[in-house]
């Protein structure tokens, strides 16, 4: 079996490269799989992961992203067409000489979907995040400009129609781009990337609470600070210890200086080992506006650490039961999410107990049990 994976970049340290790593290596080690692997931004940056040496990696240089510094609109309009158009030869040159039994994009190629998907092979789309998200709808679309974007987007939409299908993580994803686009979906959840043998006993932790994610707008960690400021006066000898790197670093710094909470929050350099802070942390809390499934609420279960977590789209209510092996509160709702927290530190025993279900859950997405669903889908009208 052949296989092309397309991916913007493979520099970050982050969720959707994990899992992308993960199963191109089980692939490939597994089952014997030939896969290329294609980026278009790489550039000279090491690959995030480690990938086995089978997989041959091959980047195109399109670095769409450095458009932006070329002030004229109309210079940079032309280097935005012939950099497409360099993408879609090297990519073509690319497929004519792999012959993939299957060509595998992500929805962060959105707007280059109708190069790709006019790639004559069969095609699949990995969603990783939320459809909105993907395409940034405008509302009411009030300008020329919003016209235009929507007009783009109908398009795009229309392009990835012929694809033989979208695979989602979630079966709200899935339900959102099958109406928007017609293309046929399935749902398949993320992969778990380990699941410790041994863990800390939930009962006996520290009392401290742990996140983990880039310091982006989407992980609502903001929101996190308003609840955790109103909360942490009456648990002093608890604190929220977050593992990111992002754009948003020097605000929430700020922020949490403002709330006056230095000694209770504390924002950390990510870990190259966030099972060990999983368990050695009470409870998880996952703040987001946004997910295209959050992965690290099933890492965390994997170790017996339960987890608070707004009701976002989409993902958390698919993994979390509530008040089984965490808690899910309304998307947004700070006033929720400071009860809740309070709740899982006042409360020990449910805490405990719902750590050790949450382990057991976390069992469903280890790669034995997922990764037949991909490899099913990649044999059916071989």
């Amino acid at each position: 079996m052949r296989l092309i994976y397309l991916f913007k970049s493979f520099a970050q340290r982050a969720g959707t490269e994990r899992i992308l790593s993960d199963k191109m290596n089980y692939l490939v080690r597994e089952l014997g799989y030939d896969i290329t692997f294609v980026t278009y931004e790489q550039g000279t940056h090491p690959l995030a992961f480690e990938l086995d040496s089978r997989i041959k990696v091959i980047d195109l240089d399109t670095r769409f992203f450095t458009l932006h510094r070329i002030q004229s609109p109309f210079r940079r309009l032309y280097a935005y067409v012939a950099m497409r158009r360099k993408f879609r030869q090297r990519l073509q040159s690319i497929t004519e000489e792999v012959k993939p039994d299957w060509f595998i994009s992500t929805t962060y190629s959105f707007p280059l979907m109708d190069s790709i998907l006019s790639l004559p092979t069969r095609h699949i789309i990995e969603s990783h995040i939320c459809l909105q998200e993907v395409v940034g709808f405008t509302q009411g679309r009030k300008t020329i400009w919003d016209f235009l974007k929507g007009m783009r987007t109908q398009r795009l939409f229309r392009a990835m129609r012929r694809a033989q299908m979208l695979v989602a993580l979630t079966q709200a994803d899935a339900e959102e781009w099958q109406r928007h686009t017609g293309v046929s979906t399935q749902v398949i959840p993320n992969t778990l990337h380990g699941f410790p043998h041994t863990i800390t006993p939930p009962d006996n932790r520290p009392q401290r609470i742990v996140c983990a994610g880039r310091l982006h707008r989407q992980k609502g960690y903001d929101l996190l600070i308003e609840a955790w400021s109103r909360i942490a006066p009456r648990h002093p000898a608890w604190r929220i210890d977050i593992y990111g790197q992002g754009e948003e670093e020097d605000a929430l710094k700020r922020d949490i200086h403002e709330h006056n909470l230095q000694g209770q929050m504390a924002l950390h350099a990510p870990t190259a080992d966030i099972y060990k802070e999983y368990q050695s942390s009470a409870f998880l809390v996952l703040s987001s506006r946004y997910e295209g499934f959050g992965l690290v609420l099933i890492e965390a279960m994997s170790c017996g650490t339960p987890c608070v977590s707004f009701d976002c789209p989409h993902g958390p209510s698919d993994i979390i039961d509530q008040g089984e092996d965490g808690l899910l509160v309304p998307q947004g709702n700070v006033d929720e999410l400071a009860r809740a927290l309070e709740w899982m530190i006042e409360h020990p025993e449910e805490r405990s107990a719902m750590g050790v279900k949450a382990r057991k859950k976390a069992q469903r997405y280890l790669p034995e049990h997922v990764m037949p669903l991909w490899t099913h889908l990649f044999e059916q009208g071989r």
